[in-house]
């Protein structure tokens, strides 16, 4: 199957990420928006740039303002939106951004939930006490899960499921769209996985940090771009997923982790 992007391969980014706002910021007027560095969000190879730059380049155009998109980590997105390096974030809802920014533009509803394991059928949250659940530190929360359940950090989706494809955990948390892409992306048997157990849905947000939120006139331009961002979100995973292929029955690549 296709290797997954390693962190080293996002190196060369993260590296140059003060050049790149500098970049954005030298753009007249032009806004930087975060976006999670990784794929399908931020892709490494092929023809599309990712669905969060498409994201970003659809509200830039509606709205009618210059927008630098700006690749990197949950963490130093969130210090970058604080400390005013980045005025937008692409995210989906989270305590902390709700606390320093603004969520000005909700983009659509993403499912958050469980792929489960070929053999266990929960019928609801409290079927994951005493379970083991594949989650990413900076991933989607797993507030929905009861107390008792074992949560096992991976570093990334790719991972969760690689370990629950063999057997090491019972289900691995994440968005729907984002599951099914890595599926679809990385050939992994459809056999090996019992089927996606939905435990909430989430609005996923164009956060405004201080600069937007101090220019009534910027903010209103964003806000009336959201319809148009909205409206395009559903085919634009559509088209995504599609891309990524139907899923071909391999073995799974399992990479070492630290639990």
């Amino acid at each position: 199957m296709p290797p997954c992007p390693t962190r080293r391969q996002f190196l060369p980014l993260l590296a140059g990420l003060p050049a790149m706002v500098m970049a954005g910021r030298a753009q007249a007027g032009a806004l930087v928006c975060g976006v999670l560095l990784s794929e399908p969000w931020v892709m490494q190879t092929g023809k599309e740039a990712g669905l969060g730059h498409d994201l970003v380049a659809l509200l830039a155009r509606e709205a009618g303002i210059a927008v630098t998109v700006l690749p990197a980590p949950q963490p130093r997105l969130m210090q970058a939106l604080q400390s005013r390096q980045i005025d937008l974030m692409l995210f989906l809802q989270h305590r902390q951004l709700d606390e320093m920014a603004i969520g000005l533009v909700e983009v659509g509803q993403v499912d958050i939930g469980i792929m489960k394991a070929r053999n266990f059928t929960p019928k609801g949250a409290a079927d994951f006490v005493g379970r083991r659940v594949a989650h990413m530190r900076f991933g989607a929360a797993p507030t929905s899960l009861p107390e008792g359940t074992i949560l096992v950090e991976v570093k990334d989706i790719h991972q969760g499921l690689a370990m629950l494809a063999a057997g090491r955990v019972d289900g691995c948390l994440g968005g729907n769209f984002g599951l099914e892409w890595q599926i679809r992306r990385y050939g992994f048997d459809r056999g090996l996985f019992g089927g996606f157990h939905l435990l909430r849905a989430e609005p996923l947000l164009f956060y405004a940090g201080a600069r937007v939120a101090a220019d009534p006139d910027l903010a209103g331009r964003l806000k009336a771009a959201a319809p148009a961002v909205a409206a395009a979100f559903p085919g634009l995973c559509a088209r995504y997923l599609a891309q990524a292929g139907p899923g071909v029955p391999q073995a799974p690549r399992l990479e070492s982790q630290s639990n």
